[in-house]
């Protein structure tokens, strides 16, 4: 994963330390939780919500806040709070 996909291999050693620590409560919630089977399509809701707002003009609108406006921000917040600026652009142009 560090030489193929460039992880930092501290933050690696550290997600799976935390892995195999909570690996037992992980497989309990898994043998109590119901049986899931995914849906064969898309949802009404998914629909609707696409529909309205995942649109030509609110991805160009996303694309310029990200990369006009606020791209020294977003790299930022992501090294601060770690979240992925693709997750700030998608909230912010719904």
């Amino acid at each position: 994963m560090v030489e193929k996909h460039g992880f930092d291999r501290q933050q690696l050693h550290a997600v799976i330390g935390q892995a195999k620590r909570l690996d037992y409560v992980l497989r309990l919630m898994d043998r109590q939780a119901p049986a899931y089977t995914p849906p064969a399509a898309p949802n009404g809701a998914w629909l609707r919500y696409c529909e309205q707002f995942i649109t030509p003009d609110n991805v160009q609108n996303g694309v310029a806040f990200w990369w006009d406006q606020y791209q020294d921000a977003l790299a930022r917040a992501q090294q601060v709070y770690d979240v992925s600026p693709e997750i700030i652009v998608s909230i912010r142009t719904a």
